[in-house]
């Protein structure tokens, strides 16, 4: 490695005299480094700012601009910090830092410059940037416990730049800080391999204070953009040879437009910059998920596979695919940018990874949960395969470990030893109610998958314990875990199967991470999105086949059983709201309505309309015809929905919010033949985990199972294996007419039930309540259309036929 001297100079001379020549000048002339070899980028070489290698000129140049006075220099250089050189100017600072990570090569960084440390260079000689570190304000700033006469140097106590105020303590509390900021920067620059040894190609720009450059290496390219002005700049960037690829901003994974064939506009403030991942279409990233997995070699033991270069691999190419295949994975409509194994917990012969998945367009990364074990090619006939592996000379398979019954069985045993046991910096925490313990023990070793549709993974324990696995895991008090225990526990309600145990684990110093759920099996029917199913295929062929259809009774054409079954789900539905209610614990207890959550309401209710509407929006270019004029009768309700909205924070409603269910529908009914059984109290997936432990209006709940039985209307309507659009327009009619049948009798026992409690939660008046359902019906609906367009785009016209009934009504 060699220290690159002559462009460390260039970059100060750059930024002040606001040209990008000096820096492309000295870049052009720098020669390769040999494959072995690379050159380390620096800001200042250890003492000083070193200018040996530029002309008289630039010297006098320099030492004009950056030390007026003849004490700042020495030999040849300036001893000064970086940020007394840069006048303590953050943004400049970030500019620099920017561009030296930027740079092909290693970049150095001399101590206190990451923190925005300051000098005194009347010491003399180099003593000015040597003074002691400052790790606090504490004595001699935290650098040593010896009598500060006795330090070598003194410390920094310029009022600017002292020690008290400028030091890492300070700055490690603070997320905006410098030495977070270089921290975060590091962490992007690790994770591109074009930076430090990609091949450095400058970009033709119009304006030369700006400058541009691509790094390349393989197929990945970053386009570094840079404004050297102190004043904001636009400028047009000739990017025609990445015509089709689309910039990806690396910090917050914001997407900015296309690149086409004509100079790209790009617009910068003061000191700004932007590293841009340039990548071709979302269709390409599918397509090139289909190549055929890379085989991972390691040696020894196939748990190797999480080290090393196979780690990367693993990383990089092989989870990604995984997780788009996968059911439970949230954001399949988004492009995956990065996966980071973060832990793995041995358990049996598996390990529960826990990793970190970063997608475009989403800031922050999400957590999942991934089991994984390996099987002998020999004995490779495991479903969910991940990838093929060779240990040594053994070739093999990792696939996942919920298919794997010794993981199956060493998962329930953990929980039922309800004991904490550490491993790899992390403890594996259980829980279990000590009366299910035999029984768990009992029937460890028999167990099986069951196929259900949705984001977690389900296990049955020899028909007596449910056991879920969750996939996308968040730090916290887990929602389900909390109403399950309660429910069972303390409100002792029987229409929800009972809390067995949950499984948890915690790193050192940080918030437990719920990992899974037992609880008892309810034998089945299947749900009450299936019966209610199957009586609309049966009302569909009465309504088709009845001779005189304008003359048939409504009700004898939906029959007696489904009637009886709404009114039976209507009265658990208020049963489950006053159990819920009922009890004195602070995360239960019931709260009034006030006009500040009633604000809050109507915030949160103008947020998803205008995320709906925008969504919609964007989607359009990729809808057909009929989803086209669908969407565009939506659009024209947006004023309209807002304004209806609105009406929220007029007048004061006089009712009660308390802890729900969250994601109520009929989805979340068991139907055991004769009653119905709540599950999944694990509220909205969308929602963060703070926001589903949130106290709302039971009405929420109410207007969840009313869009369900709206969406079963469509959803029997539009699958109807036997059904013509002909046939279709003729039922339709009948069908409204089914709906709101069976929306006025659920409204009516669930009335009539909550109004047994010997407390009020809804509100007193008939007004308050009709419109604080409308509303939150509607918002239900908008929630829907978001969640559809992103992750089910095949049922986005069941969301729109909901919505679109709702603002007509």
């Amino acid at each position: 490695m060699a220290f690159h001297f002559p462009v460390m100079p260039r970059l100060f001379m750059a930024i002040h005299m606001e040209d990008r020549f000096s820096i492309m000048d000295i870049l052009d002339q720098t020669p390769l480094p040999p494959e072995t070899g690379q050159w380390i980028m620096f800001l200042r070489n250890h003492d000083e700012l070193t200018l040996e290698m530029v002309s008289d000129e630039e010297r006098d140049y320099m030492y004009h601009i950056y030390a007026r006075d003849p004490k700042a220099r020495i030999n040849l250089g300036i001893r000064r910090r970086l940020s007394p050189l840069l006048d303590n100017d953050r943004n400049k600072i970030e500019l620099l830092f920017t561009l030296l990570f930027s740079l092909p090569g290693t970049p150095a960084i001399y101590y206190g410059d990451e923190i925005g440390m300051g000098d005194n260079y009347y010491l003399g000689d180099r003593n000015g940037v040597r003074t002691p570190m400052q790790w606090s304000g504490d004595k001699n700033a935290g650098f040593s416990n010896a009598n500060p006469q006795k330090l070598y140097l003194p410390l920094i106590i310029d009022p600017v730049y002292h020690y008290t105020l400028v030091n890492v303590e300070n700055q490690e509390q603070s997320p905006s800080s410098l030495l977070w900021w270089i921290r975060n920067m590091l962490t992007v620059r690790k994770n591109h391999k074009a930076f430090g040894s990609g091949t450095l190609e400058f970009v033709t720009v119009d304006n030369s204070k700006i400058l541009a450059f691509t790094l390349k290496v393989g197929d990945e390219i970053i386009l570094v953009a840079a404004n050297l002005s102190r004043f904001s700049q636009a400028a047009l960037l000739d990017l025609s040879k990445y015509a089709a690829h689309t910039p990806q901003e690396l910090f917050h994974n914001s997407s900015f437009p296309p690149i086409e064939e004509d100079p790209y506009t790009m617009t910068f403030g003061p000191y700004g910059y932007f590293w841009l991942s340039l990548h071709r279409s979302t269709a390409s990233t599918t397509h090139d998920l289909e190549v055929e997995t890379p085989q991972l070699i390691v040696q020894q033991k196939w748990q190797n596979v999480f080290t090393g270069r196979a780690k990367k691999v693993l990383e990089k190419s092989i989870l990604p695919r995984f997780l788009v295949k996968s059911r439970w994975f949230e954001h399949k409509a988004l492009t995956v940018q990065l996966v980071k194994i973060t832990a793995t917990i041995p358990m049996a012969n598996s390990m529960l990874c826990i990793v970190e998945v970063f997608l475009y367009g989403i800031e922050w990364p999400d957590r999942y949960l991934i089991p994984i074990s390996f099987v002998s090619e020999a004995k490779a006939t495991q479903t969910n395969p991940i990838a093929s592996v060779k240990v040594d000379a053994q070739e093999g398979l990792l696939y996942d470990a919920i298919y794997d019954e010794s993981f199956r069985k060493a998962l329930i045993l953990r929980l039922a030893h309800n004991r904490k046991v550490h491993t790899n910096g992390y403890t594996i925490v259980s829980h279990i109610n000590s009366r299910f313990k035999k029984e768990i023990l009992a029937c460890a070793a028999s167990s099986r998958i069951l196929s259900v549709e949705q984001s977690n993974s389900a296990l049955l324990y020899g028909e007596k314990f449910f056991f879920k696995l969750f996939r996308r895991i968040e730090e916290g008090i887990h929602p389900e875990v909390q109403m399950c225990c309660y429910l069972t526990d303390e409100a002792h309600f029987s229409y929800c199967p009972a809390f067995v145990g949950s499984l948890a684990y915690k790193k050192l110093q940080g918030e437990i991470s719920t990992i899974g759920l037992l609880e008892t099996y309810t034998p089945n029917e299947g749900t009450a999105w299936s019966f209610t199913l199957d009586n609309l295929s049966q009302f569909y062929e009465r309504v088709l086949s009845h001779q005189n259809i304008d003359k048939a009774d409504l009700k004898e054409l939906i029959g007696s059983r489904f009637f009886n079954g709404v009114k039976l789900i209507a009265e658990r539905t208020a049963q489950l709201h006053i159990a819920l209610a009922s009890g004195e614990h602070r995360d239960f207890k019931p709260e009034a309505f006030t006009m500040l959550y009633q604000r809050s309401l109507y915030q949160e209710m103008r947020k998803m309309a205008k995320e709906a509407f925008a969504l919609i929006k964007k989607k359009m270019p990729l809808m057909n015809d009929t989803l086209l004029e669908l969407s565009a009768r939506v659009l024209d309700k947006h004023e309209q929905l807002l304004d209806y909205f609105k009406r929220i924070i007029i007048n004061p409603i006089d009712a009660m919010k308390c802890r729900i269910h969250g994601d109520y529908h009929l989805g979340q009914l068991l139907y055991t033949g004769k009653d119905f059984v709540v599950i999944d109290f694990e509220g909205e997936p969308m929602r963060s985990l703070s926001h589903r432990l949130h106290k709302r209006s039971p009405l929420r709940d109410v207007a969840g199972m009313l869009r369900s039985f709206h969406y079963a209307l469509y959803r029997a309507l539009l699958t109807h294996s036997t059904m013509t659009p002909d046939m279709v327009a003729k039922v339709e009619p009948w069908a409204i007419k089914w709906y709101e049948e069976t929306k006025a009798l659920f409204i009516q026992s669930y009335l009539e039930t909550v109004q047994t409690a010997p407390f009020r939660l809804l509100p007193s008046s008939q007004k308050d309540l009709d419109y604080l359902l409308n509303v939150l019906t509607l918002e239900k609906a908008l929630y829907e259309t978001v969640y559809e367009l992103n992750v089910r785009p095949e049922w986005a016209m069941t969301a729109f036929k909901g919505l679109l009934f709702l603002l007509k009504e």
